[in-house]
Order: C-alpha cells, then structure tokens, then sequence
C-alpha cells in the first residue's frame, strides 16, 4: 500500500510541475508575442540652454503710468512627457514624447512701483487647448503684449507655441484684467494643418474681440465660442460692429450653407454657400473691403465657374453672386477703384465704378 501512495504522490507532483512549466512557458510566450508587436517611437525636443527672456513696458490705465514685465523661463529639470499607445495593423505603437516645461510670468506694477498681480502659467495650464504631444516638443517664445484694452479693462497677450523646425504652430490669446483675473485662454489661430490663420482682431468701436474661435464682448463681458462640432473653421472676419462672417469647410452631407453670418450676441443672421477659400498650410480667403462703398468682394468658384460674392457690409444678408464670365471688361481709369482677388490657380484684376457702383473686369 505505501508504494501505491508513493506512486501517487509521484504522479501529482509530476502533474504539478508539468502544469507550472506549461504556464510559465505560455507567460514567456505571451511576453515575446508583446515585445515583438509593439514598437516604440522616440519623439524628444533639443535640450534647450536654460533660457530667460524678459521684457518690460509701461502703459497707461486711467491715465496713470503702469509698469509691465513679461518673463519666459526654460526648466530643463522638469520634463513634459506624453505617451501614446495605438494600434497599427497588428502592431501595437507607443510614441513617447519629451520635452521641457516653460513657465511665463506676467508681473504689473502701478507708478509707485506696488506690485498689482503676478500671474505665471506653465504648459500644462495649456493642455486643455494644445495635444501634450506638442506642448512637450514646443520651444520657448517670450509672450508678445498686445496693449491694454480699455473697455474690457484687460491687458492681452499673444502665447506662441511652434515645435520647432516644422511648419506647426499654435496662437493663444490670454486676456488678464487689471486686478489680475483671467478673463480669457483659449487657441487664437492654428498653423500648419489647412487651419484658422486669421489674427485677433478688435471690433471698429473697440466693444469686441474676434479670434478664429471665440467672439469676445466687453460689455457685459461674454465669451461667445464659434465652433460647431466636426467642423473647421476656415475664417472669422468683422464685417461691421454688427456682424461677424465665420466661414467653415464646405460639406455636402453636413454643411451646405457654411458661410455664417452673426451678429453680437452670437445669434445667426445670415448664411450661404461659398468654395472660393483655399489652403497652403493655412486657410486662405480672397477677400477685401471697399470703402467707397462699404462693401466687401469675395472670389468664389463652384467647379471651374468663378463668380464675385458681393457682401453690403451695412446689410450682409443682402448678398449677391455675380459670374465673372458676365463682367464685361472696362480699361478705362477714371472715377475707378481697382482690386485684385486670387486663389493658387486663378487671379483676378477687378474695377469699381465710384459713380455708378459697377464692377468691371481690369486690363
């Protein structure tokens, strides 16, 4: 009996350690299999120098004499990094991204020297507007000071984002007011990717300002977003205190009407159809306002037929399509106001007729 449970014990153990192989070996397995499918790729900034850039500028608020120091600082001990895992084919990808942390310092001081406010924002107070893939690869730029507004009481600032040796690049436009408060952060334009190229832009009276993704008012303040879900925005121009012309990328099947006229609370107008924009890195619109009589000319196309978008800046829901094979050609100089308009494969010579507002093909 005892050989029997010898046997016994034998076998179990044999079964014990048969089975521990077999699992350790599917583990190993499993390992190769990961390592073997996953790639890595490095994504690392030039270690940059510590850097300290400083400006200093004085202004008025009120008429009294305000002092303002802008810093942007390099810190090379702590580093922004972003991992990104996704799949290629039957590949896994990890993308590793280093870079380090800037921090931008925003000092104000009145005329006796008092300190007002200090504000400071590194890259990560920017995550919620520019991927952490690029904000860890992005160099350091010293903040551009765009004055004070009076009737938002803000100062604004320009912070530009680039990665560096690329054609890709981010605007924010940060609006502090005089206290000290952040009024506004948000993206201004986009650059490298067919986006918003359009600078900020303050309205004629100064009540507003326009970037290519918010309408902001200053009394009451309001910050009014200009995006729509799953659409780019290609241009945003003031046409007059009133309104605002927000152009998006035409679609078919989601957007027909996607030239979007606004007024000042942010309630639709007016909108049309419109395909003469372009894109070299940046959106482009052929467009330009006429003073002699507050209108503005749009080059549009549909196809091969190229027309003239006529836009009354006093009233834009007036609009008017002229096709251009119906213009008739005028080379005469007197009472004109000449223009051109163009895309990247067409050009167009155009005159105005200050007596009788008629445009005419220029030669």
């Amino acid at each position: 009996m005892k050989y029997f449970f010898l046997k016994f014990y034998i076998f179990v153990g044999f079964l014990v350690l048969s089975f521990s192989n077999c699992k350790k070996n599917d583990y190993q397995d499993q390992i190769a299999k990961s390592s073997k499918d996953t790639s890595y790729r490095y994504f690392s900034s030039d270690a940059q120098p510590v850097l300290n850039l400083a400006k200093d500028t004085n202004f008025l608020i009120d008429g009294i004499q305000h002092h303002l120091n802008i810093e942007v600082k390099t810190h090379n001990d702590f580093i922004v990094s972003y991992n990104q895992i996704f799949t290629e084919g039957d590949s896994i990808i990890k993308e590793i991204y280093k870079g380090f942390d800037c921090s931008y310092i925003f000092t104000l001081y009145d005329d006796s020297n008092h300190l007002i406010f200090k504000k400071v924002f590194h890259k990560s107070d920017f995550v919620d507007i520019i991927s952490l893939d690029a904000l860890a690869q992005t160099n350091a730029i010293l903040p551009n000071f765009k004055g004070y507004y009076n009737k938002f009481d803000a100062l604004i600032f320009d912070i530009n984002f680039w990665i560096p040796n690329s054609d890709v690049g981010v605007d924010c436009f940060v609006m502090i007011n005089s206290k000290g408060d952040i009024l506004e952060k948000s993206m201004s334009n986009y650059h490298g990717g067919c986006g918003c190229s359009d600078e900020p832009t303050l309205s004629e009276d100064s009540s507003s300002f326009l970037t290519c993704y918010k309408y902001i008012k200053a009394s009451p303040f309001k910050s009014i977003s200009l995006e729509k879900p799953n659409q780019n925005i290609v241009s945003a121009r003031f046409l007059s205190n009133k309104y605002t012309l927000i152009i998006y990328e035409y679609d078919s099947l989601k957007l027909k009407e996607n030239a979007t006229i606004i007024d000042t609370e942010g309630n639709l107008i007016h909108s049309f159809e419109y395909h003469g924009y372009y894109c070299t890195l940046d959106h482009w619109v052929p467009m330009t306002n006429l003073s002699q009589n507050q209108t503005f000319y749009l080059l549009d196309h549909i196809d091969e037929e190229y027309r003239l978008l006529v836009l009354p800046k006093t009233n834009p829901t007036k609009t008017n399509t002229i096709p251009i094979d119906q213009l008739q050609k005028d080379t005469s100089q007197i009472n004109k106001v000449f223009f051109e308009l163009s895309t990247i494969v067409k050009s167009y010579k155009f005159n105005l007729d200050t007596t009788t507002n008629k445009i005419s093909i220029a030669f």
